[in-house]
């Protein structure tokens, strides 16, 4: 549902997965870093419909590196855990809709294979030639993971 749809929606929590990543890509974590936190309405007039009507249900629909950043900017702000924006897993808000409880998600499934946008000439069937998308690949591997990971 695009996020016009849940214009009127009254959240009741909000619900966020984050995944902390060993800075070293080459040892892994003794123990899983990762936790979920709930965020919940407290009180009739403590306006937390109001933020997540304002700060996450109008990214619905978004790209999601547009919603993980709008997710880890409230996590900062509210000052419980520094979290990077690829470090948001998963968000969803229990929300009231039309008078009925809903579970919306805001980074649907599916979406969390990595995906990078390769500039390879096609062949006649619409597949990448094999020299050309493999330039590419090595490319984003060096220059956008192992580089992004590794801050080199």
């Amino acid at each position: 549902m695009p996020a016009a749809y849940y214009r009127d929606a009254l959240a009741k929590e909000v619900r966020i997965s984050f995944s902390k990543n060993n800075p070293n890509i080459a040892r892994g974590n003794v123990f899983q870093s990762g936790a979920t936190i709930a965020f919940k309405k407290q009180s009739k007039d403590d306006g937390f419909e109001g933020v997540v009507a304002e700060r996450l249900l109008p990214h619905i629909g978004r790209p999601m590196r547009e919603v993980r950043a709008a997710v880890a900017d409230l996590l900062r702000e509210n000052e419980l855990v520094a979290v990077a924006d690829d470090e948001i897993m998963d968000c969803s808000v229990v929300a009231v809709v039309n008078g009925n409880r809903k579970v919306i998600h805001m980074i649907e499934s599916g979406q969390f294979a990595t995906k990078f946008d390769l500039d390879v000439r096609l062949n006649e069937d619409g597949h990448p030639l094999p020299v050309d998308a493999q330039r590419e690949m090595m490319k984003v591997l060096t220059d956008d993971i192992i580089a992004r990971n590794e801050d080199v």
